[in-house]
């Protein structure tokens, strides 16, 4: 049985999986935003290589990068290509930065109304609207938490998902995605990947993180384009893990990473027997938690005087994250999604 198999219906465990993610992410972030200095990672306190927040960047990369794959191969125009993503993305990014700066930043600034107001940082945090130009503080937001200001340190990853969206859709129109010769790009990345990693980027965890998220899109990429060569074995599952704890034990994550995780995900999602496909059937909200977290996050923080214990943190932070996404899915992802698939049926062939 092979990738392509069993990955052509919507019987499969992606929706539980980046629900998990999304967990992970929130989990990461309590660590990062409690202030105790002895609140560790537990799983970077374990590996001293990598935290359940960019393992989780990770695991989301990793499958847009076949799900986007899989879609530029049906072949549509650019157009078309471009709408799609700016549906899934842009709308409920919008949301979610209006509401930061005129409704969270304003009811706990430090700035009288008319200072916050009239202030040109207020507005130019409306830049994380666009993806390409991030902006973290607001004027007087958050001033007080131990960890720093930040209002959404999770909007960073946007940028670098638009940027492997637009060398996906570039690859495949220049034919380096297809089969007889996306093999041939492999070696040459692979090298380059692994040189940044362990020489280059070794200091920079922060472009690190980015590096790491870009080779799991590639990844995922070249899962889908040889899914018909990928067997799904279970002994295949278990020696990659093998593989992986080896990597983390010997120092070597990045190896294990791209080398051994991919496939182990590949299975996690398709390969198991019980499926958990009507997991967020009527309602996809992982990318929902993913940008209302952190901003509830360093609020819940700012509550307890600026610093708290992660695990607290966590407990208050995930049904509130959970609402959020899911009044997201259902006042902005959904009608905007109908609205477009009716629109598209009116387009002509060419732009389908």
């Amino acid at each position: 049985m092979s990738l392509a198999e069993v990955s052509n219906d919507r019987n499969n465990n992606l929706n539980i999986i980046r629900f998990i993610a999304a967990l992970m992410v929130i989990l990461g972030h309590c660590y990062l935003l409690s202030g105790e200095v002895q609140s560790v990672d537990p799983l970077y306190k374990l590996t001293g290589q990598t935290s359940f927040g960019n393992l989780a960047v990770c695991i989301f990369f990793f499958f847009s990068g076949f799900l986007i794959n899989k879609s530029v191969h049906k072949g549509c125009g650019l157009l078309s290509f471009c709408r799609d993503r700016c549906i899934r993305i842009i709308p409920s990014l919008a949301v979610v930065v209006i509401l930061c700066t005129f409704v969270l930043g304003i009811s706990i600034t430090t700035y009288s109304l008319r200072e916050y107001l009239t202030d040109v940082e207020t507005y130019r945090y409306l830049l994380n609207i666009t993806v390409f130009a991030p902006k973290y503080n607001l004027p007087g937001v958050f001033e007080t938490n131990i960890s720093g200001s930040s209002v959404n340190g999770s909007l960073w990853t946007l940028r670098v998902e638009f940027l492997c969206y637009i060398i996906c859709y570039v690859l495949w129109k220049i034919g380096l995605s297809e089969k007889k010769r996306a093999k041939y790009l492999i070696p040459p990345f692979l090298m380059a990947y692994f040189a940044s990693c362990y020489i280059i980027l070794a200091a920079t965890p922060s472009a690190q993180a980015a590096l790491r998220a870009c080779g799991m899109f590639y990844c995922g990429m070249i899962y889908y384009t040889y899914r018909e060569f990928i067997p799904i074995n279970r002994m295949l599952v278990l020696l990659c893990g093998v593989g992986m704890a080896i990597s983390v034990a010997v120092h070597l994550y990045d190896i294990g990473l791209l080398l051994c995780l991919p496939y182990i995900l590949i299975y996690l999602a398709f390969g198991t027997k019980i499926k958990w496909s009507s997991f967020g059937a009527k309602a996809e909200i992982s990318y929902g938690i993913y940008l209302c977290a952190y901003p509830i996050q360093q609020t819940i923080i700012m509550l307890f005087g600026g610093s708290m214990s992660p695990w607290l943190n966590f407990f208050i932070t995930l049904p509130l994250a959970v609402f959020c996404g899911l009044l997201l899915n259902i006042l902005v992802e959904k009608p905007l999604t109908r609205k477009f698939r009716k629109e598209l049926v009116k387009l002509p062939s060419t732009l389908m």
